[in-house]
């Protein structure tokens, strides 16, 4: 199987430079890399093209560039979706850096698992902030506790991620390897066979970025039962914006 990296990019000029890096970094290269530009500014635009020239110059990857008729992310991975020729579509923010193995790593959870549609990694800064709570006074951990059950709804279940009733997701607990099939996964870093988008797509009426449209997209996979979706701690990316 060959997967095809789609980047919605808006601004970022000098983060993006350090994604593409961790890109031609990757142990498992991608069959090509679809960039979708957000930018209104003409300036950005020009920015982007010489990144792109320079970066292709030293890397000979297939680099494709898309307009996106307005600032949005839905429709940028909308753009790139159709377009991509790769059997898995690897969504990827422009202020992401992988490890070398991240996509070695997931594409090889395809091979393995026949129904499985979608999949993702986990952020170190994720990780990072919940050791930060075993530092927290006996107060503190009870407001962060009261904190997550507001947003989650439920306090006590750490084992699997699930979207709540107030459409919050939660994660596993993190400070742990871990390995579960999820209810939702993220368009920061994850990846998703591409046959889905012949009968899905990411809302367009969304703009500019939302949390909301990779929750809408997987969690309607979810519902529909579509096919397995995993989040492993396996692979790992760092979202540094």
């Amino acid at each position: 199987m060959q997967y095809s990296i789609v980047i919605p990019i808006y601004k970022r000029a000098d983060i993006f430079q350090k994604c593409l890096t961790s890109i031609s970094n990757q142990i498992l290269e991608p069959l090509e890399i679809i960039i979708v530009n957000n930018n209104i500014d003409q300036s950005e635009t020009d920015k982007l093209k010489s990144i792109l020239k320079n970066f292709n110059i030293k890397n000979k990857y297939n680099i494709r560039i898309f307009k996106s008729p307005k600032n949005s992310g839905a429709i940028a991975r909308n753009i790139g979706a159709k377009n991509a020729r790769g059997d898995v579509v690897a969504f990827l923010d422009s202020d992401v850096i992988l490890d070398n193995n991240y996509y070695s790593i997931l594409m090889s959870y395809f091979e393995s698992y026949k129904d499985l549609i979608a999949i993702q990694g986990i952020d170190y800064a994720l990780i990072e902030s919940q050791n930060q709570t075993k530092k927290f006074n006996i107060v503190d951990k009870f407001i962060y506790s009261l904190e997550q059950f507001f947003e989650t709804s439920l306090i006590f279940n750490k084992k699997r991620p699930y979207v709540s009733p107030s459409l919050a997701v939660a994660h596993p607990n993190v400070l742990e390897d871990f390995e579960t099939q999820s209810e939702w996964i993220s368009t920061c870093a994850g990846l998703f066979k591409r046959e889905l988008f012949k009968k899905y797509s990411f809302p367009k009426e969304f703009i500019t970025y939302s949390n909301n449209e990779y929750l809408f997209f997987s969690y309607s996979l979810f519902l529909n039962k579509e096919g397995k979706m995993i989040y492993t701690s396996k692979a790992k990316y760092r979202d540094i914006q």
